[in-house]
């Protein structure tokens, strides 16, 4: 039986920005947030500089919410991210086929 081994470094930085609005009366009827997030991780292993497999290099979440009446409310949520690397197999994929 073998045990997995973990001989690798690696690094990671990035930065957030987060904007809300919050109603400041009873008359304003708009309320919400957005975030915007950019992020690298990089591992270095096996002699070579490469991205984590689940790095995301770009994120935006933007939520809002609209009072049409003091008991209804409508709201709205919307997320996107993108950046995640792709790289080809080299081994066999999950259905046992070959990889490229």
């Amino acid at each position: 039986m073998s045990e997995p081994v973990n001989g690798a470094d690696g690094s990671a930085y990035g930065f957030d920005v987060y904007v809300a609005h919050q109603p400041s009366s009873a008359s304003e009827r708009f309320a919400g947030w957005g975030s915007y997030t950019w992020g690298r991780a990089n591992i270095d292993g096996y002699g070579r500089r490469y991205p984590f497999d689940y790095d995301r290099r770009h994120a935006l979440s933007l939520v809002g919410t609209y009072r049409l009446t003091r008991w209804l409310e409508l709201g709205r949520f919307g997320a996107r991210g993108v950046g995640l690397p792709v790289r080809p197999g080299a081994g066999p994929d999950r259905r046992g086929q070959p990889g490229e």
